[in-house]
């Protein structure tokens, strides 16, 4: 009996924002500072072609008029990121010679803000069972894991008896034992992993972060000289399908292949508004498209082996 009253959790109430979505997003590139010299940014593209083109098909096939969309995120804020007036035109035009076009180019710096700290504000960790789920709040340790680590024996007495025990996955028959980094605990900056987390949920249409302009992007306009001058994502083609989708692709460098492992195990955790995720569902269905449960399990990934020098 509440007398009344009625409980609800903070954040919960009111509507629903919406935002357009297509049935597909495929990432092209996940572009540091080292990969935008022109020669990369070609034979990279080059190798990326055949994978759009097959998933664009594989798309086709379950939906006449599929909606896709091609997007790039670049690593702005490191050294040697260059300028967006020269970069930009040099990741259109290797796309161009490969024969497709970016439709998106979104900054990672403006994931690492109000979108980052919902989603770290949003992960509930699974406490391995047998445990009083006593572990330093992830504010403090910054680290997430998949179950209960090995134990070490490092302060223990020569001889004394202390045996080592092997690390444990929560739910496996067979273990692999993931501590994936959220933030540096030395300067409290974003790991790379968390960020892949928010910039997949992003484009599933899962986060509706306070600025709009994250999943409904602007036209590029006069390419600037800095990239804070830059919208967080802008639209580089004319009309292209919404960047948000139903489901994604990433086409990655398989240097990518853990930070995506670990991405998964973020999103896995991670509770968003529940009424978010049905009405991405909702609409799905009205489009005869059933999505996985699970956010993680709507996105596929292409991992290419290194490039050769």
């Amino acid at each position: 009996m509440t007398a009344g009253f009625d409980y609800r959790e903070a954040g919960t109430a009111g509507a629903t924002s919406s935002v357009a979505l297509s049935h597909l997003s495929v990432e092209l590139a996940h572009l540091f500072p080292e990969d935008l010299a022109e020669d990369a940014l070609t034979r990279y593209f080059a190798r990326v072609t055949p994978w759009v083109e097959t998933t664009a098909a594989l798309a086709r096939s379950r939906a006449a008029k599929a909606r896709i969309s091609t997007c790039v995120l670049v690593v702005d804020h490191a050294d040697g990121s260059g300028r967006p007036r020269d970069v930009i035109p040099r990741i259109q035009e290797a796309a161009k010679h490969s024969g497709f076009a970016v439709d998106y180019l979104a900054r990672e710096s403006a994931l690492t803000g109000g979108p980052a700290r919902e989603v770290f504000d949003h992960i509930v960790p699974e406490p391995h069972p047998g445990t009083t789920g006593v572990r330093p709040l992830l504010d403090a340790n910054g680290w997430l894991c998949t179950g209960k680590r090995s134990p070490t024996a490092g302060g223990a007495p020569a001889m004394s008896g202390a045996e080592w025990q092997p690390p444990v996955q929560t739910g496996a028959r067979h273990a692999i034992f993931i501590d994936a980094e959220l933030r540096d605990s030395a300067d409290g900056s974003w790991s790379v992993t968390l960020l892949r987390a928010v910039w997949q949920l992003l484009r599933l249409g899962l986060l509706r972060p306070a600025d709009a302009r994250l999943t409904a992007p602007e036209p590029v306009g006069t390419l600037p000289e800095t990239w804070p001058e830059l919208p967080p994502v802008v639209r580089l083609t004319e009309r292209p399908g919404p960047l948000c989708a139903y489901q994604s692709f990433s086409v990655l460098p398989s240097r990518f292949l853990e930070v995506e492992v670990a991405a998964d195990l973020i999103m896995s955790m991670v509770r968003l508004a529940p009424e978010v995720d049905d009405q991405v569902v909702r609409r799905a269905g009205m489009e005869g498209i059933t999505l996985p449960a699970e956010p993680q399990d709507r996105i596929s990934h292409a991992f290419l082996a290194t490039d050769p020098p």
